[in-house]
């Protein structure tokens, strides 16, 4: 488990380790929105296993994602009991205590410090697909279109690693505009849950928009991915809360 990374971890599962831990993320963020609604603390459970799922598959950008996209959490710390932060407490001394008895820590840091060298590896990527885009940059080179080049550790890479990249390969700038547009209102809706309290629903799409900037590459097609990943939450958000 530590070193396959969870590949093949379930029954149709993302065949990408790292759309998997996006999977994770999602799961998380509805484990919250679940433990707020209802307020059953057993579910602190099932959030605990799926944090450590997303630590197993030891994938930086959905890890970095999550943490980032918590913080609009800190509006809910005072409605947090005293008891919440026991069982927090608690859980996050276990996780701590089982990776650094399983060596998962080690693996981890190591994976977290190689983040440096493979940052450019995603910048040469994307170099390569702006050149792509800036032979077509209005409409794009349509839906079908891909990378294909050799990178600089050997790998030949055809996706874009980042959805916004793709959305300017595949739709030029008016598509990329198009996509803008969804997630402007999509900051929108969150920001109306924001102010009736319900922060959550505003975070997990805000995990979602910086788990695509280095991963994804379309939206638009058969049932995959994608629709767990942002169709899901951006439909969550689009029920606003009621008005009291």
């Amino acid at each position: 488990m530590l070193h396959n990374r969870l590949e093949r971890a379930f029954p149709l599962a993302p065949e990408n380790v790292i759309d998997m831990a996006g999977y994770f993320g999602v799961g998380i963020f509805c484990g919250l929105i679940l433990l707020r609604e209802t307020g059953k603390k057993w579910l602190y459970l099932p959030i605990a296993m799926l944090f450590v799922a997303i630590l197993l598959t030891q994938s930086r950008g959905p890890l970095f994602s999550l943490i980032i996209a918590l913080a609009p959490m800190m509006l809910l710390i005072k409605r947090l009991h005293r008891k919440d932060w026991l069982i927090i407490g608690l859980i996050l001394l276990a996780i701590g205590l089982g990776m650094v008895y399983t060596n998962s820590f080690d693996v981890l840091i190591a994976r977290i410090q190689n983040s440096y060298s493979q940052s450019f590896v995603r910048f040469g990527i994307w170099e390569n697909a702006l050149s792509y885009i800036q032979q077509k940059p209005w409409f794009g080179w349509g839906f079908g279109q891909e990378l294909n080049f050799v990178n600089e550790i050997g790998q030949r890479v055809h996706t874009t690693h980042s959805l916004y990249f793709s959305s300017l390969l595949k739709g030029g700038i008016v598509g990329g505009l198009m996509l803008l547009v969804v997630i402007g209102y999509g900051f929108y809706l969150g920001w109306q849950h924001i102010k009736a309290h319900q922060a959550l629903e505003a975070s997990m799409f805000l995990f979602v928009l910086l788990f695509y900037t280095t991963q994804g590459m379309f939206l638009i097609g058969n049932p995959g991915t994608s629709w767990v990943m942002f169709w899901l939450p951006l439909a969550i958000i689009m029920v606003l809360p009621k008005r009291q």
